[in-house]
């Protein structure tokens, strides 16, 4: 099962060495899941950590 998603929120507290900036971000998210006889047993994600560190200001 592939699934694509969006986090929003505030940047109100310390991410990566990075200060709150205040800023909305919105980041993009896929997660690829894997079933066999109704059991998760392989998942993998994918988030956009460039666009959240471009959005927050680190770079």
């Amino acid at each position: 099962m592939v699934t694509r998603c969006r986090f929003q929120g505030t940047h109100t507290g310390m991410f990566h060495g990075v200060k709150p900036s205040g800023n909305r971000v919105s980041v993009g998210a896929i997660h690829i899941d894997r079933f066999e006889d109704n059991f998760l047993i392989e998942h993998f994600g994918q988030l956009d950590g460039l666009g959240l560190l471009r959005q927050i200001g680190a770079i």
